[in-house]
C-alpha cells in the first residue's frame, strides 16, 4: 500500500471520528457529561429535567416539598397544576421555609377557616407562563393577580414579593411536563 493511500485512509478515519464526536456533542446538549452527570454549581439558567411528570405530581414526589404539597391539595391548586393546557412557573417553598412563619400559622392554613388565606398564598406561588426563561428585573404576574419580581445576582435567582420579602432558589430550576419549578427558601406572602 502506498504512503498516499495510507494518509487518505487515516484522514478518513479521523474525519469519521471527529464527525461522530461532534454529532454526539450536539445531540447531548454540549454538556460534555453523560446522563446522570451533575454539576456542583447552581445552574438556574438551564432547567434540569424532572421527567415527564406534571408540576403537581413532581411536587408530591419531593420529600422536601411535602408542606407545600399539603397546601396545594388543601386549596385545590394541586389539580390546577396537573393541567397541561398552559405552562407554569412555580415557586415552591421547601419545608424549612415554613419555620419563618409565626408559630402555628402553617397548621392553621390547613383548616377550613383559613382556606381562603391558604388559597391566596398558593396562588401567589404560581405563574402562568408561555416562556420559562427568567430575566433580571422581570415582573411575574401570579395567579392571584399580584406580582413577584425576579432578581438574578451572581447566577443566583431571587424572587421578591410585593411586600419586599426575598426568597432564593435553593436548587436549579426543574423542568416538568407542564412547567418549571423553583424550590425557594422562604414563603412569599401576598399583600
Amino acid at each position: 500500500m502506498s504512503k498516499k493511500k495510507i494518509i487518505v485512509i487515516v484522514g478518513l478515519v479521523l474525519f469519521i471520528l471527529i464527525a461522530s464526536g461532534l454529532t454526539w456533542y450536539i445531540f447531548n446538549g454540549g454538556s460534555g457529561g453523560g446522563e446522570g452527570s451533575e454539576s456542583n454549581s447552581l445552574e438556574t439558567d438551564k432547567p434540569q429535567a424532572a421527567s415527564g411528570k406534571d408540576v403537581a405530581t413532581f411536587v408530591a414526589s419531593q420529600d422536601n416539598l411535602s408542606k407545600y404539597n399539603k397546601l396545594l391539595i388543601t386549596t385545590g391548586q394541586s389539580e390546577t397544576l396537573k393541567s397541561t393546557s398552559v405552562g407554569y412557573i412555580v415557586l415552591a417553598p421547601v419545608n424549612d421555609a415554613y419555620k419563618s412563619l409565626p408559630n402555628g400559622y402553617y397548621d392553621s392554613l390547613l383548616t377550613e377557616a383559613k382556606k381562603a388565606s391558604a388559597t391566596d398564598i398558593t396562588k401567589y406561588s404560581i405563574v402562568i407562563a408561555t416562556n420559562d426563561q427568567l430575566t433580571n428585573g422581570q415582573k411575574l404576574k401570579t395567579t392571584n393577580g399580584q406580582e413577584i419580581i425576579v432578581e438574578i445576582t451572581d447566577s443566583k435567582y431571587y424572587f421578591i414579593s410585593a411586600k419586599g420579602d426575598k426568597a432564593m432558589a435553593v436548587k436549579a430550576a426543574q423542568k416538568t411536563s407542564n412547567g418549571t419549578l423553583y424550590q425557594i427558601d422562604k414563603v412569599l406572602l401576598p399583600q
